[in-house]
């Protein structure tokens, strides 16, 4: 996949048991809550349902919910969020709508993450803040995964598996060491310091489309609940069948005839990188694949 690629990161950040949500368990909510996302391909539009898991990367699942909680993913502006990397075993998506008359960039449209998470009425899902008085939040989210120096006091991180949702971090260029941030300690033990890189991930994520796998860079927050597996197959088989007959004569590279590369920088928004001149390079589809909406099934 023609993109940066991500530097293993140094273990000898050091270690805590679980660093936690902001949220407190309440009576309100539940270790495993349940998100419906419609996604639509070529006039069909597939339901599938997700269970996440709180307890074991809370920062990431409080963070997912508040964006779905506030729409971030739904219809904006007239635009639906888009598959805007495609590979046959991940498409990453959550961070451009698709936008027909954006013929330059594939169709691609940035939504504009740090302007629309910043202007949220509540904020209970930071975690992540420029400042040891926490009043310089970056919005961004912490790396609740073992190369990141995570270790669990029970359980075990999730493993990639067929449909299952990740995080994405976008590498930081020459950036990656430079700047500091602090994250709190959900054991009480205040906050540590830790590089940006690895606590900057935004509303990006991948669906996996393996049946297993490992990702330690990753995390991995949400599994596909079993009575959507068919549905989700039944869209990659659309997709592949798509390709087969619009792409036929490209052979063994019919992946290529379906996508566009294209460039694109990064950063908008983002001040510890938004004038670093970053770019990268995505595979887009050329007939979209949208997020029609996400939405909260349990809390």
């Amino acid at each position: 996949m023609k993109k940066f690629l991500k530097r293993a990161i140094s273990t000898a950040i050091a270690t805590v048991s679980v660093v936690g949500g902001a949220f407190a368990f309440t009576a309100c909510t539940t270790n495993n809550p349940e998100v419906e996302m419609r996604i639509a391909f070529n006039g069909t539009t597939y339901t599938l349902e997700y269970k996440l898991y709180r307890k074991l990367a809370p920062n990431t699942v409080n963070h997912f919910l508040a964006l779905v909680e506030n729409g971030y993913y739904n219809e904006q502006d007239g635009q639906n969020i888009c598959i805007h990397d495609y590979t046959d075993s991940k498409w990453y998506t959550g961070g451009y709508s698709y936008n027909a008359n954006s013929e330059e960039d594939g169709g691609l449209s940035y939504r504009d993450y740090f302007s629309i998470v910043s202007a949220y009425s509540n904020q209970d899902f930071l975690s992540v803040w420029k400042d040891t008085a926490k009043t310089m939040p970056t919005y961004t989210l912490y790396g609740e995964f073992p190369d990141n120096g995570m270790e669990m006091a029970k359980g075990n991180f999730l493993s990639p598996t067929f449909g299952s949702l990740a995080m994405y971090y976008e590498a930081k260029g020459d950036n990656e060491d430079a700047f500091d941030v602090y994250v709190e300690r959900v054991d009480g033990n205040g906050i540590r310091k830790t590089k940006y890189e690895t606590n900057s991930a935004t509303s990006m994520f991948s669906i996996n489309l393996s049946s297993s796998g490992t990702d330690k860079s990753h995390c991995t927050f949400a599994t596909l609940q079993e009575s959507s597996v068919e549905e989700l197959k039944a869209l990659q088989d659309a997709v592949k069948k798509y390709i087969e007959n619009n792409f036929s004569d490209v052979d063994e590279e019919s992946v290529e005839g379906f996508t566009k590369a294209v460039e694109v920088s990064y950063g908008q928004g983002d001040p510890f990188i938004e004038n670093a001149g970053l770019t990268v390079e995505y595979d887009v589809p050329t007939t979209p694949i949208v997020i029609k909406s996400i939405k909260v099934l349990k809390y």
